[in-house]
């Protein structure tokens, strides 16, 4: 007798486990969800211009974050995160302060503040290509292929 009906419960919970992925699979594709890196969503997009006031901005914690940029520009200044290879490779990106620049990105929120995911930089007549339009920092291996290439180019004149 305890055979049986250990039976029908675990048949119970095994449809029960079915019908409950079942139902999440249908809730999670109509769900919105990030197109690439940290939310970056290339729709969102937004250009801002400004002088360059810092490369390189101290944390909290007082350690020195090479790869981030602050901008003023007339809203108020922009923390603007660069990705990891922007000054590394053949030709690295080379900003000074007081500089005049272009950057396109996406702004959003990291450990609580908000932060300018820069995919593209112009300066002066250059534009530097930092990241895909997912968000993923592009090496210098991948500017070298990009600048290769006519049609697009990770350093463009």
């Amino acid at each position: 007798m305890i055979r049986p009906v250990r039976a029908a419960w675990m048949c119970a919970l095994l449809i029960a486990a079915c019908l409950a992925t079942q139902a999440n699979a249908q809730s999670r594709s109509t769900a919105t969800r990030p197109t690439g890196l940290l939310g970056y969503d290339v729709s969102k997009e937004v250009t801002v211009k400004g002088t360059v006031t810092s490369v390189g901005l101290k944390s909290e914690e007082g350690t020195v974050r090479r790869n981030h940029l602050l901008v003023a520009t007339a809203s108020g200044n922009v923390d603007a995160n660069l990705g990891r290879f922007a000054f590394v490779g053949k030709e690295p990106l080379s900003l000074e302060p007081g500089q005049e620049v272009e950057l396109t990105g996406v702004m959003t929120t990291q450990q609580g503040h908000e932060v300018f995911i820069t995919r593209l930089v112009k300066s002066g007549s250059q534009t530097y290509t930092l990241r895909t339009e997912r968000g993923f920092a592009l090496s210098p291996q991948s500017r070298e292929r990009m600048a290769e290439q006519p049609t697009q180019k990770g350093v463009q004149p």
